[in-house]
Protein backbone atom coordinates (compact mmCIF):
# COMPACT_ATOMS: atom_id res chain seq x y z
CA UNK A 1 0.00 0.00 0.00
CA UNK A 2 1.40 3.69 -0.39
CA UNK A 3 0.53 7.10 -0.12
CA UNK A 4 1.90 10.43 0.12
CA UNK A 5 2.07 12.18 3.45
CA UNK A 6 2.15 16.04 3.23
CA UNK A 7 3.07 18.79 5.66
CA UNK A 8 0.96 22.25 3.84
CA UNK A 9 1.63 21.17 0.30
CA UNK A 10 0.63 18.10 -2.16
CA UNK A 11 3.27 15.50 -3.76
CA UNK A 12 2.66 12.77 -6.18
CA UNK A 13 1.76 10.02 -5.31
CA UNK A 14 3.51 6.10 -5.86
CA UNK A 15 1.97 3.12 -5.28
CA UNK A 16 3.48 -0.77 -4.60
CA UNK A 17 1.21 -3.92 -4.14
CA UNK A 18 0.21 -5.71 -1.06
CA UNK A 19 0.99 -9.86 -1.89
CA UNK A 20 -1.38 -12.15 -0.70
CA UNK A 21 -0.23 -15.89 0.00
CA UNK A 22 -1.79 -19.35 0.13
CA UNK A 23 -0.73 -21.93 2.71
CA UNK A 24 -2.75 -25.52 2.69
CA UNK A 25 -2.05 -27.40 5.54
CA UNK A 26 -3.18 -31.13 6.78
CA UNK A 27 -3.50 -33.13 9.72
CA UNK A 28 -1.42 -36.51 8.67
CA UNK A 29 -1.98 -38.69 11.30
CA UNK A 30 -4.40 -39.95 14.72
CA UNK A 31 -3.37 -41.57 17.21
CA UNK A 32 -3.82 -45.24 17.87
CA UNK A 33 -7.48 -45.83 19.85
CA UNK A 34 -7.53 -49.01 21.63
CA UNK A 35 -10.76 -50.52 23.18
CA UNK A 36 -10.22 -52.37 26.19
CA UNK A 37 -12.82 -55.08 27.06
CA UNK A 38 -12.47 -57.01 30.54
CA UNK A 39 -14.13 -59.93 31.31
CA UNK A 40 -15.81 -60.49 34.97
CA UNK A 41 -15.30 -63.54 36.30
CA UNK A 42 -18.15 -65.10 36.15
CA UNK A 43 -18.51 -68.82 36.98
CA UNK A 44 -20.69 -70.35 34.44
CA UNK A 45 -19.99 -72.36 31.18
CA UNK A 46 -20.65 -69.93 28.59
CA UNK A 47 -18.13 -67.69 29.72
CA UNK A 48 -15.69 -70.27 29.81
CA UNK A 49 -16.23 -71.44 26.13
CA UNK A 50 -15.66 -67.85 25.75
CA UNK A 51 -12.50 -67.71 26.89
CA UNK A 52 -10.79 -70.85 25.67
CA UNK A 53 -12.29 -69.62 21.78
CA UNK A 54 -11.38 -66.18 21.31
CA UNK A 55 -9.14 -63.48 23.03
CA UNK A 56 -10.46 -59.96 22.56
CA UNK A 57 -8.96 -58.15 25.78
CA UNK A 58 -6.73 -55.60 24.17
CA UNK A 59 -8.84 -55.31 20.33
CA UNK A 60 -8.29 -51.97 18.92
CA UNK A 61 -11.22 -49.98 17.24
CA UNK A 62 -10.91 -47.81 14.45
CA UNK A 63 -12.52 -44.52 15.73
CA UNK A 64 -15.91 -43.49 14.35
CA UNK A 65 -15.51 -40.45 12.82
CA UNK A 66 -15.15 -37.99 10.10
CA UNK A 67 -11.61 -38.48 8.03
CA UNK A 68 -10.57 -36.86 4.87
CA UNK A 69 -10.17 -38.36 1.38
CA UNK A 70 -6.76 -37.91 0.52
CA UNK A 71 -5.22 -38.13 3.82
CA UNK A 72 -3.41 -41.20 3.69
CA UNK A 73 -2.50 -43.37 7.22
CA UNK A 74 -5.63 -41.55 9.45
CA UNK A 75 -5.32 -43.91 12.54
CA UNK A 76 -3.18 -46.99 13.62
CA UNK A 77 -2.50 -48.75 16.37
CA UNK A 78 -0.21 -51.49 17.44
CA UNK A 79 -0.98 -55.57 18.48
CA UNK A 80 -0.23 -58.99 19.17
CA UNK A 81 -2.49 -62.20 18.53
CA UNK A 82 -1.85 -66.17 18.84
CA UNK A 83 -4.57 -69.08 18.14
CA UNK A 84 -4.10 -72.50 19.13
CA UNK A 85 -4.43 -75.35 16.55
CA UNK A 86 -7.25 -77.77 16.46
CA UNK A 87 -7.14 -81.50 14.57
CA UNK A 88 -7.04 -81.01 11.04
CA UNK A 89 -7.43 -84.09 9.01
CA UNK A 90 -4.34 -84.62 6.01
CA UNK A 91 -5.18 -83.00 2.29
CA UNK A 92 -3.04 -83.15 -0.19
CA UNK A 93 -2.47 -81.79 -2.35
CA UNK A 94 -3.18 -78.34 -0.79
CA UNK A 95 -4.83 -75.01 -1.93
CA UNK A 96 -2.86 -71.88 -1.79
CA UNK A 97 -6.07 -70.54 0.33
CA UNK A 98 -5.76 -72.62 2.97
CA UNK A 99 -4.49 -71.58 5.90
CA UNK A 100 -2.69 -74.19 7.49
CA UNK A 101 -0.30 -72.10 9.61
CA UNK A 102 -1.74 -68.81 10.09
CA UNK A 103 -4.29 -66.12 8.71
CA UNK A 104 -6.20 -62.80 9.54
CA UNK A 105 -9.91 -62.64 8.03
CA UNK A 106 -12.78 -60.55 8.33
CA UNK A 107 -15.06 -64.03 9.10
CA UNK A 108 -14.87 -65.02 12.55
CA UNK A 109 -12.91 -68.24 13.02
CA UNK A 110 -15.02 -71.60 13.18
CA UNK A 111 -13.21 -73.91 16.32
CA UNK A 112 -15.49 -77.25 15.19
CA UNK A 113 -14.84 -76.40 10.91
CA UNK A 114 -12.26 -75.41 8.39
CA UNK A 115 -11.20 -71.39 7.92
CA UNK A 116 -9.97 -70.42 4.79
CA UNK A 117 -7.78 -67.22 3.77
CA UNK A 118 -8.67 -64.26 2.30
CA UNK A 119 -8.98 -64.26 -1.60
CA UNK A 120 -6.50 -62.44 -3.11
CA UNK A 121 -9.10 -60.14 -5.10
CA UNK A 122 -10.08 -58.49 -1.60
CA UNK A 123 -6.65 -56.69 -1.38
CA UNK A 124 -5.68 -53.61 -3.48
CA UNK A 125 -3.08 -50.14 -3.60
CA UNK A 126 -3.80 -46.76 -2.38
CA UNK A 127 -4.43 -44.79 -5.80
CA UNK A 128 -1.80 -42.25 -5.13
CA UNK A 129 0.73 -44.29 -2.42
CA UNK A 130 2.90 -47.70 -2.94
CA UNK A 131 0.47 -49.10 -0.32
CA UNK A 132 -0.94 -52.87 0.05
CA UNK A 133 -4.37 -53.70 2.27
CA UNK A 134 -7.06 -55.31 2.59
CA UNK A 135 -10.22 -53.41 0.62
CA UNK A 136 -13.14 -51.55 2.70
CA UNK A 137 -14.45 -49.46 0.01
CA UNK A 138 -12.80 -47.84 -3.08
CA UNK A 139 -9.49 -46.28 -2.08
CA UNK A 140 -10.24 -47.08 2.02
CA UNK A 141 -7.70 -50.21 2.83
CA UNK A 142 -6.91 -51.67 6.48
CA UNK A 143 -2.66 -52.31 6.04
CA UNK A 144 -1.04 -54.34 8.45
CA UNK A 145 2.03 -52.35 8.17
CA UNK A 146 4.32 -54.43 10.36
CA UNK A 147 4.50 -57.65 12.34
CA UNK A 148 5.99 -61.36 11.99
CA UNK A 149 3.50 -64.35 11.55
CA UNK A 150 4.61 -67.92 12.72
CA UNK A 151 2.68 -71.08 12.66
CA UNK A 152 3.24 -74.94 12.46
CA UNK A 153 1.47 -77.77 10.54
CA UNK A 154 3.24 -81.44 9.63
CA UNK A 155 4.27 -82.35 6.67
CA UNK A 156 3.99 -86.33 6.48
CA UNK A 157 1.03 -88.57 6.64
CA UNK A 158 2.00 -90.38 9.79
CA UNK A 159 0.15 -89.30 12.88
CA UNK A 160 2.78 -90.51 15.19
CA UNK A 161 5.41 -88.23 14.00
CA UNK A 162 6.37 -84.94 15.70
CA UNK A 163 8.02 -83.37 12.82
CA UNK A 164 6.61 -80.12 12.10
CA UNK A 165 7.48 -77.18 9.86
CA UNK A 166 8.21 -73.85 10.95
CA UNK A 167 6.29 -71.10 8.33
CA UNK A 168 7.12 -67.66 9.02
CA UNK A 169 5.63 -64.37 7.48
CA UNK A 170 6.81 -60.43 7.65
CA UNK A 171 4.85 -57.30 7.19
CA UNK A 172 6.82 -54.59 5.60
CA UNK A 173 6.06 -51.13 5.72
CA UNK A 174 4.05 -50.80 2.75
CA UNK A 175 1.74 -53.36 3.79
CA UNK A 176 2.86 -56.36 1.68
CA UNK A 177 3.44 -59.43 3.02
CA UNK A 178 6.32 -61.85 2.68
CA UNK A 179 7.19 -65.68 3.33
CA UNK A 180 10.36 -67.65 2.92
CA UNK A 181 8.40 -71.06 2.77
CA UNK A 182 4.89 -70.75 2.72
CA UNK A 183 3.39 -71.33 -0.67
CA UNK A 184 0.15 -68.91 -0.51
CA UNK A 185 -0.13 -66.17 -3.06
CA UNK A 186 -2.54 -64.91 -1.01
CA UNK A 187 -1.49 -61.48 1.41
CA UNK A 188 -2.31 -62.50 5.41
CA UNK A 189 -1.93 -65.67 5.02
CA UNK A 190 0.74 -68.86 5.80
CA UNK A 191 -0.26 -71.49 4.04
CA UNK A 192 1.30 -75.27 3.57
CA UNK A 193 4.96 -75.18 3.01
CA UNK A 194 4.99 -77.72 0.14
CA UNK A 195 1.69 -77.42 -1.19
CA UNK A 196 2.53 -81.45 -3.14
CA UNK A 197 3.45 -82.95 0.19
CA UNK A 198 0.16 -82.07 1.97
CA UNK A 199 -0.48 -80.98 5.34
CA UNK A 200 -2.16 -81.57 8.70
CA UNK A 201 -2.68 -80.21 12.05
CA UNK A 202 -3.04 -81.24 16.01
CA UNK A 203 -3.41 -79.90 19.15
CA UNK A 204 -0.39 -80.77 20.50
CA UNK A 205 1.54 -78.18 17.89
CA UNK A 206 2.57 -74.75 19.20
CA UNK A 207 0.50 -71.67 18.88
CA UNK A 208 0.15 -69.81 15.90
CA UNK A 209 1.67 -66.21 16.91
CA UNK A 210 2.09 -62.86 15.72
CA UNK A 211 5.07 -60.24 17.15
CA UNK A 212 4.90 -56.47 17.20
CA UNK A 213 1.79 -55.89 14.96
CA UNK A 214 0.37 -52.71 13.86
CA UNK A 215 -2.64 -52.42 11.71
CA UNK A 216 -3.52 -49.06 9.93
CA UNK A 217 -6.37 -47.22 8.29
CA UNK A 218 -5.48 -45.78 4.91
CA UNK A 219 -7.65 -43.11 2.98
CA UNK A 220 -6.51 -41.88 -0.68
CA UNK A 221 -7.62 -38.78 -2.67
CA UNK A 222 -10.00 -41.06 -4.70
CA UNK A 223 -12.37 -42.49 -1.89
CA UNK A 224 -15.88 -41.95 -1.87
CA UNK A 225 -17.68 -39.64 0.91
CA UNK A 226 -20.10 -41.19 3.10
CA UNK A 227 -19.95 -44.00 5.38
CA UNK A 228 -17.61 -47.26 5.12
CA UNK A 229 -17.65 -50.17 7.20
CA UNK A 230 -14.61 -51.37 9.07
CA UNK A 231 -15.23 -55.03 9.79
CA UNK A 232 -13.60 -57.49 12.56
CA UNK A 233 -10.67 -58.79 11.81
CA UNK A 234 -9.39 -62.06 13.42
CA UNK A 235 -6.24 -64.10 13.52
CA UNK A 236 -6.37 -67.83 13.00
CA UNK A 237 -5.88 -71.07 11.77
CA UNK A 238 -7.35 -73.43 9.28
CA UNK A 239 -8.08 -75.27 12.10
CA UNK A 240 -8.12 -74.18 15.83
CA UNK A 241 -9.23 -74.60 19.33
CA UNK A 242 -8.74 -70.61 20.04
CA UNK A 243 -8.31 -67.31 17.88
CA UNK A 244 -7.48 -63.41 18.30
CA UNK A 245 -9.68 -60.80 17.18
CA UNK A 246 -7.44 -57.73 16.03
CA UNK A 247 -9.69 -55.09 15.48
CA UNK A 248 -13.49 -54.85 16.23
CA UNK A 249 -16.08 -53.37 13.93
CA UNK A 250 -16.64 -49.87 13.64
CA UNK A 251 -18.03 -47.25 10.78
CA UNK A 252 -16.39 -44.53 9.71
CA UNK A 253 -17.31 -41.51 7.34
CA UNK A 254 -15.14 -40.02 4.72
CA UNK A 255 -15.95 -36.09 3.69
CA UNK A 256 -13.90 -33.52 1.65
CA UNK A 257 -10.85 -32.01 2.56
CA UNK A 258 -11.43 -28.18 2.97
CA UNK A 259 -9.66 -26.33 -0.28
CA UNK A 260 -9.94 -22.31 -0.08
CA UNK A 261 -7.52 -19.85 -1.65
CA UNK A 262 -7.27 -15.91 -0.32
CA UNK A 263 -7.17 -12.54 -2.18
CA UNK A 264 -7.22 -8.63 -1.34
CA UNK A 265 -9.98 -7.20 -3.52
CA UNK A 266 -7.40 -4.73 -3.62
CA UNK A 267 -4.06 -5.92 -4.91
CA UNK A 268 -3.31 -2.17 -4.21
CA UNK A 269 -4.68 0.71 -1.42
CA UNK A 270 -4.02 4.46 -2.44
CA UNK A 271 -4.45 6.27 0.15
CA UNK A 272 -4.13 9.10 -2.19
CA UNK A 273 -2.39 13.00 -0.79
CA UNK A 274 -3.64 13.24 2.38
CA UNK A 275 -2.52 16.21 5.19
CA UNK A 276 -0.12 14.87 7.64
CA UNK A 277 -1.38 16.26 11.60
CA UNK A 278 0.48 17.30 14.12
CA UNK A 279 -0.79 15.44 16.96
CA UNK A 280 0.05 11.42 17.16
CA UNK A 281 -2.68 9.09 16.45
CA UNK A 282 -5.29 10.78 14.32
CA UNK A 283 -7.12 9.49 11.60
CA UNK A 284 -5.63 10.54 8.42
CA UNK A 285 -6.89 8.49 5.33
CA UNK A 286 -9.71 5.50 5.47
CA UNK A 287 -9.68 3.10 2.79
CA UNK A 288 -12.54 0.45 2.89
CA UNK A 289 -12.17 -2.73 1.28
CA UNK A 290 -12.24 -6.65 1.88
CA UNK A 291 -10.84 -9.84 2.15
CA UNK A 292 -12.37 -13.20 -0.38
CA UNK A 293 -11.76 -16.38 1.14
CA UNK A 294 -13.23 -19.07 -2.12
CA UNK A 295 -13.57 -22.66 -0.76
CA UNK A 296 -14.13 -25.18 -3.54
CA UNK A 297 -14.91 -27.71 -0.56
CA UNK A 298 -14.47 -27.63 3.49
CA UNK A 299 -14.40 -30.48 6.17
CA UNK A 300 -17.43 -30.22 8.28
CA UNK A 301 -15.55 -32.14 10.84
CA UNK A 302 -18.81 -34.20 10.61
CA UNK A 303 -20.94 -32.11 12.15
CA UNK A 304 -23.48 -31.83 9.31
CA UNK A 305 -23.34 -28.13 9.21
CA UNK A 306 -21.07 -27.49 5.80
CA UNK A 307 -19.25 -25.00 7.41
CA UNK A 308 -15.32 -25.15 8.72
CA UNK A 309 -12.82 -23.16 10.59
CA UNK A 310 -9.95 -21.28 9.05
CA UNK A 311 -6.76 -19.50 10.58
CA UNK A 312 -5.83 -16.79 9.09
CA UNK A 313 -2.48 -14.64 10.24
CA UNK A 314 -0.60 -11.10 8.73
CA UNK A 315 2.05 -10.53 8.59
CA UNK A 316 4.08 -6.98 7.70
CA UNK A 317 6.81 -4.55 8.69
CA UNK A 318 5.34 -3.42 12.40
CA UNK A 319 5.19 0.36 13.28
CA UNK A 320 5.36 0.76 17.22
CA UNK A 321 2.93 -1.92 17.92
CA UNK A 322 2.17 -5.07 16.28
CA UNK A 323 -1.56 -4.14 15.70
CA UNK A 324 0.46 -1.36 12.86
CA UNK A 325 2.05 -0.91 9.68
CA UNK A 326 5.36 1.01 9.31
CA UNK A 327 4.74 3.95 6.36
CA UNK A 328 8.06 4.42 4.94
CA UNK A 329 9.90 6.49 2.62
CA UNK A 330 13.01 5.74 0.54
CA UNK A 331 15.03 6.76 3.43
CA UNK A 332 13.63 4.48 5.84
CA UNK A 333 11.39 7.22 8.07
CA UNK A 334 8.23 6.15 9.59
CA UNK A 335 5.95 8.77 8.17
CA UNK A 336 2.53 7.31 9.84
CA UNK A 337 1.27 3.78 10.25
CA UNK A 338 -1.15 1.68 9.34
CA UNK A 339 -3.76 -0.22 10.55
CA UNK A 340 -6.40 -2.76 9.75
CA UNK A 341 -9.75 -3.91 10.88
CA UNK A 342 -11.60 -6.47 9.90
CA UNK A 343 -15.44 -4.31 10.23
CA UNK A 344 -16.80 -2.02 8.09
CA UNK A 345 -17.56 1.30 9.15
CA UNK A 346 -14.45 1.25 12.39
CA UNK A 347 -11.91 4.07 11.82
CA UNK A 348 -10.06 4.62 14.84
CA UNK A 349 -6.20 5.10 15.88
CA UNK A 350 -6.09 4.70 19.53
CA UNK A 351 -8.66 1.79 20.64
CA UNK A 352 -8.32 -1.67 20.41
CA UNK A 353 -11.09 -3.87 18.64
CA UNK A 354 -11.82 -7.18 18.63
CA UNK A 355 -11.28 -7.08 14.99
CA UNK A 356 -8.65 -5.35 14.70
CA UNK A 357 -5.41 -7.04 12.92
CA UNK A 358 -2.40 -7.92 14.09
CA UNK A 359 0.85 -8.10 12.02
CA UNK A 360 2.62 -10.61 13.85
CA UNK A 361 1.70 -13.65 12.32
CA UNK A 362 -0.23 -15.37 14.66
CA UNK A 363 -3.01 -16.84 13.34
CA UNK A 364 -6.91 -15.99 14.35
CA UNK A 365 -10.03 -18.32 13.69
CA UNK A 366 -12.41 -17.55 11.18
CA UNK A 367 -15.55 -19.38 11.65
CA UNK A 368 -18.21 -19.87 9.64
CA UNK A 369 -16.74 -20.60 5.97
CA UNK A 370 -18.84 -22.43 3.72
CA UNK A 371 -18.33 -23.67 0.30
CA UNK A 372 -17.75 -20.42 -2.63
CA UNK A 373 -17.42 -17.03 -1.79
CA UNK A 374 -16.85 -15.94 2.30
CA UNK A 375 -16.05 -12.14 2.06
CA UNK A 376 -14.48 -10.90 5.22
CA UNK A 377 -14.26 -6.77 5.64
CA UNK A 378 -11.13 -5.23 5.79
CA UNK A 379 -10.89 -1.49 6.70
CA UNK A 380 -7.51 0.20 6.37
CA UNK A 381 -7.09 3.45 8.28
CA UNK A 382 -3.93 5.13 7.86
CA UNK A 383 -3.06 7.29 11.62
CA UNK A 384 -0.54 10.22 12.20
CA UNK A 385 2.36 8.86 14.62
CA UNK A 386 3.65 12.73 14.90
CA UNK A 387 6.52 12.99 13.65
CA UNK A 388 5.34 15.55 11.44
CA UNK A 389 7.40 14.07 8.64
CA UNK A 390 6.01 14.39 4.81
CA UNK A 391 6.54 13.14 1.48
CA UNK A 392 5.78 9.45 -0.75
CA UNK A 393 5.25 6.30 1.95
CA UNK A 394 4.85 2.53 1.10
CA UNK A 395 3.68 -0.81 3.24
CA UNK A 396 3.35 -4.01 2.59
CA UNK A 397 1.19 -6.50 4.42
CA UNK A 398 0.87 -10.31 3.87
CA UNK A 399 -2.18 -12.42 4.59
CA UNK A 400 -1.80 -16.50 5.42
CA UNK A 401 -4.85 -18.96 5.06
CA UNK A 402 -4.27 -22.26 6.80
CA UNK A 403 -6.82 -25.29 8.23
CA UNK A 404 -6.07 -28.28 10.18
Amino acid sequence: MNTQISYNYPLSTTQAPISDELRHSTVSDFLANTAVISFYKKWSLRLALLLLTSNTAFAASVPATLYTAGSGKVWSSPFTASASPGDGAWVTPTLPSQAWAAYFGNVQPSTTGINNCLAASAFSKLSNQDVTGFRLANDVLLVIEAGTMTGYHYVNSSLTSSTYTVLTGVFGANGVFSSNNSKSTTPWCLSASDRWAGARLQKTLPKATVANGVISLYVGPEAAYGSVAVPSIYFGIRANTSYTRVLTPSTIRIGPPTDCTLAFQDSNVAFGTVNNQNTDKQVIAVHPSQLNVQCASVNDNGSGTNRATVNLAFAGDQGRTPDTLALKDTADNVLAEIRAIRAVGISNCNDNNSNQVMFDNQPIELSDIAVGANPIPLTWVLCSNGSRQYGNGTAQATAVISWP
